[in-house]
């Protein structure tokens, strides 16, 4: 490398994705894939309407993010992975409890968000970092919203934390 262009992404030509580019963007669809038909199967059988609400949300986000993804790679004339939507059972009794699927989808929510951090990382053309970016947000509102919902029902357990000395010590 030895033009700035290789960076380039925003106007005018860009150079084709690299192979770490597309082995994350590649990773991003996977895990959307995989997030979109979670929150579908969750939202199919939870009987709790605002956790039901989020779940068919989490669905809609995933499926906006994998066209994202596929449109970025369908540009350089590369294959997107493809939906797994037939393995979700056409069960609508649940075998969880709301709790658990809501602990679920605020992990797998806060999951996505670090696999974007991650992406961003990886990524040199302008375009996918703004691409990145904008997912991230997305998936840390959705994740946030998750938090909400544990807190609000007392679901959410504190994490052990190092000891306030200052408060030890009357400072």
């Amino acid at each position: 490398m030895h033009k700035q262009s290789y960076i380039s992404g925003f106007l005018g030509d860009k150079r084709p994705l690299n192979a770490v580019e597309i082995a994350t963007i590649y990773a991003a669809l996977e895990t959307n894939l995989i997030g979109n038909n979670i929150s579908l199967a969750f939202a199919q059988v939870i009987k709790d309407e605002r956790i039901k609400k989020e779940c068919i949300r989490g669905s809609v986000i995933a499926t906006n993010h994998i066209k994202i993804f596929s449109k970025i790679l369908e540009k350089d004339y590369l294959s997107a992975p493809t939906s797994w939507n037939i393995s979700i059972s056409p069960s609508t009794e649940s075998p969880f409890s709301d709790k658990l699927i809501s602990f679920h989808m605020s992990a797998i929510s806060a999951f996505g968000l670090g696999r974007y951090g991650l992406s961003l990382s990886q990524c040199t053309r302008k375009d996918l970092i703004l691409s990145f970016t904008q997912t991230a947000a997305d998936a840390a509102q959705y994740a946030k919203d998750w938090l909400d919902i544990m807190l609000d029902n007392n679901w959410l357990e504190r994490v052990p934390e190092a000891v306030d000395r200052k408060d030890l010590v009357g400072v």
